[in-house]
């Protein structure tokens, strides 16, 4: 389990920030604030390691996140090194990266410590006008540092997840089982895993939905078809004729019961197109599978639902206090610097604190309609 996320000269983080992380992270706060790129840190080491099996080279256009040019990742965009760090219970790791020239799409380590040990090798060479220097050969083995192998497994779903599909193109590969970031394969994973995971899939949309009827008709075709429904029951529909929150929230659902003990989950904004009360179900469905099935749940959200939905779980036993917390980003009003305060939760479901600005929209429009 990822226990923190340390960011340094990383897009809107200047000086070196810890994000701690727990079982269940909810990250809150106004657009803008760098919700995102605590992810995207993780995503970017992820997706690095899924390539070669080492960080030599920082992808950052890949198969989890598009994030551009290199130097965009850093600071105010300007020129050097950044650095994402990440502590586990028995590892921590620091990676600094810097640009290469003539090579704007990606990054390259020019650090690497694990527990306080560089793991960077160097060989003698050139600079290439003739003088000694030194220049980046590899990595020792990255197979014995357990939180970079486990990163290679996270599920990522976007808040860019895309809406209704009614049907998709049958995928021949071996990855037809890992779900797509944007749920562009979702009908076929759902397809792969049978009629009994598509029951209880079909169970819990109903749970959190209130009523959903979920089939895919067996075809000898290149095509596979989604049908839903809104309500239980054998009457089916094309998903773009069902409410799009149906289509939204599935990706997330399958992500949640496909996720493996020891991996992680990381979700953007689960509350789109989700009435209140739905939202409210997706987050204490989402802890419950968590903590029942062992992974680490990540959720990027805006939405008070979704933080009263992990109180709730607290409050009922679904979720320990020890397990949970809200990572709220601000703008420092002194700095006009990101930054992060923690806020936990007791078993009665009550926060810690309210700091300025957070969950307190209602009561703001409120005293305006006063």
């Amino acid at each position: 389990m990822v226990n923190c996320v340390i960011l340094e000269k990383f897009k809107c983080f200047d000086d070196r920030l810890e994000i701690p992380l727990s079982e269940v992270t909810i990250m809150y706060g106004k657009n803008g604030r760098g919700k995102s790129s605590v992810s995207q840190a993780l995503l970017l080491i992820a997706q690095s390691m899924r390539k070669a099996n080492e960080l030599n080279e920082l992808v950052i256009n890949g198969e989890l996140v598009s994030l551009g040019y290199f130097e965009e990742l850093l600071y105010n965009s300007k020129g050097g090194v950044f650095t994402i760090g990440i502590n586990s219970e028995t590892e921590n790791l620091l990676a600094q990266f810097e640009g290469v020239e003539g090579h704007v799409f990606s990054g390259r380590l020019s650090r690497l410590s694990v527990n306080g040990v560089e793991r960077l090798d160097t060989i003698s060479g050139t600079n290439g006008v003739g003088e000694d220097d030194n220049i980046l050969s590899g990595v020792a083995s990255t197979s014995d540092i357990k939180i970079l192998q486990d990163l290679k497994n996270c599920i990522y779903i976007s808040a860019d997840r895309h809406g209704p599909i009614n049907v998709q193109k049958r995928i021949y590969s071996v990855n037809k089982q890992i779900l797509d970031s944007l749920g562009d394969n979702v009908i076929q994973v759902i397809a792969e895993r049978g009629l009994e995971f598509q029951k209880k899939l079909e169970q819990s949309l109903s749970e959190i939905m209130d009523g959903a009827h979920l089939s895919i008709p067996e075809a000898e075709s290149d095509y596979i078809e989604l049908r839903l429904n809104s309500a239980d029951g054998d009457i089916s529909f094309k998903p773009v004729n069902v409410g799009y929150g149906y289509s939204y929230v599935l990706p997330v659902v399958v992500a949640s019961m496909i996720a493996e003990r020891g991996g992680i989950l990381i979700v953007e904004n689960p509350e789109a197109h989700l009435h209140p009360g739905a939202q409210s179900r997706l987050t204490r469905f989402l802890i419950k599978n968590a903590i029942e099935k062992g992974y680490q749940l990540i959720i990027e959200s805006h939405s008070d639902h979704v933080v009263n939905g992990m109180r709730i779980a607290s409050k009922e036993g679904e979720i320990k206090p020890s397990q949970c917390l809200v990572d709220y980003f601000y703008t420092d009003s002194d700095t006009g610097e990101s930054v992060v305060e923690v806020i936990t939760c007791d078993r009665k479901g009550t926060l810690s604190n309210y700091p300025d600005d957070f969950m307190d929209e209602w009561t703001i429009q409120l005293l305006q309609l006063v």
